[in-house]
């Protein structure tokens, strides 16, 4: 079997490919509720709301996290929001029914009586984690280029246009981190996983899940309880937060359709994106600032001079009082401009942060919603569903 499916990533690139191509034509008809959540508008699901913008969980009545019960040791730290759990709940009970008068296999190790193992993920947490991990990285850079500041102002110039070059692949925004592909789908609060396996073993998936007696019976109850299952991780359900089973659990919370799911639980990423921004940016400058630094400062013609600089010291009282929202919000601006693949020209992005920034001088959250509003306007974003149609339209001609 190992021949035909991955166990891990070291092989050529070439038999990778042939592998997870073998494994996608086993797995693609097998129910309509497996769900490709690599693909299109699908991989942002949970993470985006109608209008594409960026949003997470309130986490705030109605719709709140909550446990999964007593359902095995891992589930006592496992969570999702409260409708979700109580469709979980059900869905087990009707898995241990059957078990019980032998209508499934009693003896699976993921689909006889499955346990929640993992669930949500809180976002900023998620978030501090990768830029714990993008600082590093950048400290690198900046012992190699021997990056030298004294103020802020001054790191800001030196140290944006490096990381201009790579927030494309790397968001550095919290708002752009919500909506990429390092942040996972289980910051949405509506998912479970249903085993601890390595997702990049395809072998263990066949055999466990695939090949199980209990796989269709699974996936009927995926379907029956409202939940998609992720085709290429299938121990992880998702709730389908359009499917009249999985609103029949959200109506006891008083929520009755799908809007009323994202109003009640999601609330926009950027709502708190500047804060973050600007505490990353403080962090930031205090790890890279050298205590002192010396440079060669030229005279005249024929005498250079030895300079000592002390780089500023901001306590975080001196930088909050220092550097405004507005100040941020243009930083903020240009750099979201540049995570997002957009048609804007350059003469067009100065119009928009120019028009951003006078109406952040009245009215500062209206106009960094107008500003996400216009910068999130995925329907031709390179991936999307109409951008693949698009191009399939155009090979076609």
């Amino acid at each position: 079997m190992a021949d035909f499916f991955r166990e891990d990533n070291y092989e050529t690139t070439i038999e990778l490919y042939n592998k997870k191509r073998i494994y996608d034509s086993v797995i693609r008809d097998s129910s309509p509720n497996l769900v490709n959540f690599q693909f299109a508008e699908k991989a942002l699901y949970g993470r985006v709301d109608r209008r594409y913008l960026p949003m997470v969980p309130r986490n705030a009545f109605p719709l709140q996290m909550s446990g999964f019960g007593a359902t095995g040791t891992p589930a006592q730290t496992a969570r999702a929001f409260n409708f979700v759990t109580d469709a979980f709940e059900d869905f087990r009970n009707q898995f241990l029914k059957k078990s019980l008068v032998d209508e499934i296999s009693p003896n699976e190790d993921y689909l006889t009586s499955p346990i929640a193992y993992k669930g949500y993920i809180s976002p900023q947490k998620a978030y501090n984690d990768y830029i714990e991990l993008y600082l590093e990285a950048f400290q690198e850079v900046a012992k190699n280029k021997n990056l030298l500041f004294s103020t802020f102002e001054e790191f800001v110039s030196i140290v944006t246009p490096f990381l201009m070059k790579t927030i494309r692949k790397k968001p550095f925004t919290y708002t752009a981190f919500v909506k990429s592909t390092h942040c996972p789908i289980n910051v949405s609060g509506l998912v479970v996983e249903i085993a601890d396996l390595d997702p990049v073993n395809d072998l263990e998936k066949i055999e466990q899940f695939v090949q199980s007696p209990n796989w269709d019976f699974y996936l009927i109850a995926c379907g029956n309880f409202g939940f998609m299952v992720d085709r290429n991780t299938p121990w992880r359900l998702v709730a389908d937060i359009a499917s009249p089973q999985m609103l029949a659990y959200a109506e006891p919370y008083g929520v009755l359709s799908t809007n009323s799911v994202l109003h009640s639980g999601y609330r926009k990423a950027h709502e708190t994106a500047i804060q973050s921004f600007r505490a990353i940016l403080y962090r930031m400058y205090m790890k890279l600032k050298k205590p002192r630094y010396s440079r060669y400062v030229e005279v005249d013609s024929t005498d250079n001079r030895v300079v000592r600089t002390t780089p500023k010291m901001y306590t975080a009282a001196d930088y909050e009082a220092q550097y405004s929202d507005l100040y941020f919000l243009n930083i903020y601006c240009n750099m979201r401009l540049r995570e997002e693949e957009s048609p804007f020209t350059e003469s067009q992005r100065h119009q928009l942060i120019d028009n951003t920034m006078e109406l952040a001088n009245s009215n500062f959250a209206q106009a960094l919603e107008v500003f996400e509003t216009i910068v999130n306007k995925t329907f031709d974003y390179n991936g999307s569903l109409s951008y693949i149609k698009d191009a399939l339209n155009k090979l076609r001609k």
